[in-house]
């Protein structure tokens, strides 16, 4: 794979938007970088997932060298929100806003098993 960093003209990746600088975490302070899946996969078998319920690492690997096949001399557009935006575990070489049309923002969480109960939640 080339090495695409600071191919842009002006290699400041906060050039558009100084204001976040500071603000989205580096690559290599991700939480993602060091995730250890063990710990993952025990949370997931304790809620009774079986024990292959998360697709393996080398098959993501090979499934995503697969779609970069052909591509890996053109940009990538990484759209993110959330722990996304701020915890990207990628380097990147410029932060801008987008809008996906068609598409909005949604944040789902249901947990049955916090303190209270749904049907009865003092």
């Amino acid at each position: 794979m080339p090495n695409r960093r600071n191919i842009l003209p002006d290699s400041d990746a906060f050039h558009l938007h100084p204001e976040l600088r500071g603000q989205i975490k580096p690559a290599e302070e991700s939480f993602f970088r060091n995730l250890d899946l063990s710990v993952i996969d025990a949370h997931g078998e304790k809620a009774g997932f079986s024990s292959d319920w998360r697709t393996p690492c080398a098959v993501r690997d090979a499934e995503r060298r697969d779609w970069l096949e052909g591509r890996w001399n053109q940009d990538l557009w990484v759209f993110g929100y959330g722990s996304l935006m701020w915890d990207p575990s990628i380097e990147f070489d410029e932060v801008r806003h987008a809008h996906c049309r068609g598409h909005q923002r949604s944040f789902c969480l249901w947990d049955e098993g916090a303190a209270a109960l749904w049907m009865s939640p003092d």
